[in-house]
């Protein structure tokens, strides 16, 4: 969720934006005909490609942590649905945009999203904080912020356009990143209260960009920190993997984080009306609106 790579301009995603807009679809991909089953696409970086649950698909030979527990693979295993999982560790936007949505079907029914920590360099203002010095910290808390301020807002804008081009009958939700750290003090992190606080506040604000790019674009928001609040790191229970495990998993959701907070958040909001598509969107394509995920029948109970 936090792992930090090298970001292209921002320019790839508008240039993205215009080329699709202009082809209709990306040309990688065909128009699929319909299936019985509504197909699934699941989005972003690490945090929703399951970084942090310890088992990989493929023995994670694509770096991309890609994982069996990780909230999509869970709801798709639950109402059967074929899963598009094309979320990636690491990913930022433009990745999304360029790598990601080009396998995408055009008649997906359900689409989760969640990516920004990246773009928003988190992981840098994590560690420089935890390691580094106080000035270096500070340097890279002031970037997060600038970034969450000034870009995050317009580049989220642009690619949740994108995604209603590509698939106009989804439904589509932004996944919010739960809260991190606790405020308490325990041996697997080293940060005091208020350096977590501050921490949380830049989450707290990268989460309300997107929450505001949503409403914009008129898609559904998911709201994972109410889930979270007695589960950060340092809690009795902790559902946040601390900063003493393999470097590429550090506070990431474990899988009990996956399970009992990620995926029930992410069912209810694809079961919103939130998240559907534009009435007329299903009116133009002459189809009927992509049921509510929870109207589907379970596969398991």
């Amino acid at each position: 969720m936090i792992t930090c790579r090298t970001r292209r301009s921002v320019r790839a995603l508008v240039l993205a934006v215009a080329t699709l807009a202009a082809a209709g679809t990306v040309a990688a991909t065909p128009a699929r005909a319909a299936e019985p089953a509504y197909r699934y696409a699941a989005l972003g970086d690490s945090g929703a490609s399951g970084n942090g649950t310890g088992e990989y698909i493929g023995g994670n030979a694509d770096g991309c942590y890609r994982s069996e527990y990780a909230y999509p693979s869970l709801l798709a295993a639950k109402y059967s649905i074929p899963l598009t999982f094309a979320a990636c560790a690491g990913a930022s936007m433009w990745s999304v945009a360029d790598l990601q949505l080009p396998h995408v079907p055009t008649d997906t029914g359900y689409i989760s999203l969640e990516v920004g920590a990246n773009d928003a360099q988190l992981g840098n203002a994590v560690n420089y904080c935890s390691y580094s010095t106080p000035q270096a910290c500070e340097q890279a808390f002031a970037t997060s912020s600038g970034l969450i301020a000034n870009e995050i807002p317009g580049w989220y804008r642009q690619l949740l356009t994108m995604i209603r081009q590509r698939a106009p009958l989804a439904r589509v939700v932004i996944v919010g990143y739960p809260l991190m750290f606790s405020g308490a003090s325990c041996a697997d992190q080293r940060l005091d209260a208020t350096m977590q606080s501050r921490l949380n506040s830049l989450t707290d604000r990268l989460n309300e960009a997107m929450k505001q790019a949503a409403a914009a674009t008129g898609v559904g928001y998911v709201e994972t920190r109410p889930a979270f609040t007695s589960h950060a790191l340092c809690s009795p229970d902790p559902w946040i993997l601390p900063g003493n495990v393999q470097p590429w998993e550090a506070l990431h959701p474990n899988r009990a984080g996956h399970r009992l907070g990620l995926a029930p958040a992410v069912e209810a909001a694809l079961s919103s009306p939130a998240s559907a598509a534009p009435s007329r969107s299903a009116a133009r394509a002459g189809a009927a609106p992509v049921p509510a995920l929870a109207q589907l029948e379970p596969a398991t109970r």
